[in-house]
């Protein structure tokens, strides 16, 4: 009896699964050209969809593409664009259209990080209610009460923090009880000088004198000063405090408090970075050690 031969038996397999592989390939091949006009709608579908969906996100703010901010996590790389878009909302809006005292809105608002957050809310809050789909009574609401309410919890927030420091309030031109002052700038500008009752008009000085009439000519001068009359009584003079919180007055601070916050930022994510890679170091060692101990070595690739 003659031994069997493993080449044509090998050769025989190889034949037997090669033919169930045409198989499994004819039976692919009519399942994907059912498949097909499937696939050509869905893909239709999508490509609609992703035109709704831009359409969709062309209507929404550039700020509602983000979540709410949260300034005690938020990095220093959004920081450092939030600071200046908050400072500049805050000159030509709240205070251009508002007209916030610097009582109502201290020289050092930037440096509490209280005032801050507040105003950050108060900002996009301002930037919801002009959304294309906004409730219509998000402007009521801002206009008459969350304004009001967020420059009132701002100035408790400074309060606050100046009682939790142990340091005497904050007021005009004045943080923590020190004067406010940085970088060779002085921190409150001078006063505006008072305002001068305006003297005697020229004769004929806006007032069209009678044809014929001189206005040098005795006379003249009384009859253009009966009709031009001097203001009398007190001038009203603005007081220290009451005056508009113009971005001169606070913006030395604002500059003050961004450096320090990016600068603590920054060096917070470098210490928390530095501390999260050792933290993987160290459970990549703890890994290497337990397949070690267990068997016997790393899993090889």
């Amino acid at each position: 009896m003659s031994s069997p031969d493993p080449l044509a038996d090998l050769t025989l397999e190889i034949r037997q699964k090669w033919g169930k592989h045409e198989e499994w390939l004819h039976e692919h091949g009519q399942i994907l050209s059912e498949m097909q006009p499937n696939t050509e709608l869905l893909t239709w579908l999508v490509a609609e969809m992703r035109g709704h969906v831009d359409v969709l996100l062309a209507e929404i703010p550039e700020e509602q593409k983000h979540p709410p901010i949260c300034w005690a996590t938020t990095s220093a790389e959004d920081a450092e664009k939030i600071w200046p878009a908050l400072a500049a909302w805050v000159r030509d809006i709240l205070v251009a259209r508002f007209h916030p005292s610097r009582r109502e809105l201290l020289d050092c608002w930037p440096l509490h990080v209280g005032a801050v957050e507040n105003l950050l809310w108060l900002r996009r809050s301002w930037l919801l209610m002009f959304a294309p789909r906004a409730n219509q009574n998000l402007a009521a609401e801002w206009y008459t009460r969350w304004r009001a309410d967020a420059m009132r919890e701002l100035g408790e927030a400074i309060v606050r923090e100046a009682t939790t420091s142990r340091s005497e309030r904050c007021s005009v031109d004045m943080h923590l009880g020190r004067p406010l002052a940085g970088d060779g700038r002085q921190a409150t500008p001078v006063e505006p000088p008072q305002l001068q009752r305006p003297s005697a008009p020229a004769p004929g000085y806006g007032v069209q004198l009678p044809p014929g009439v001189d206005p040098n000519a005795p006379g003249a001068q009384q009859w253009t000063q009966a009709r031009m009359p001097i203001p009398t009584g007190p001038v009203k003079v603005v007081e220290r405090g009451d005056d508009l919180a113009a971005a001169e007055y606070w913006w030395p601070q604002y500059e003050r408090a961004r450096d320090a916050d990016l600068a603590e930022r920054r060096e917070r994510e470098l210490v928390f970075g530095e501390a999260h890679a050792a933290e993987q170091e160290a459970a990549h060692k703890r890994l290497a050690q337990r397949y070690a101990e267990e068997d016997g070595g790393p899993p090889q690739p």
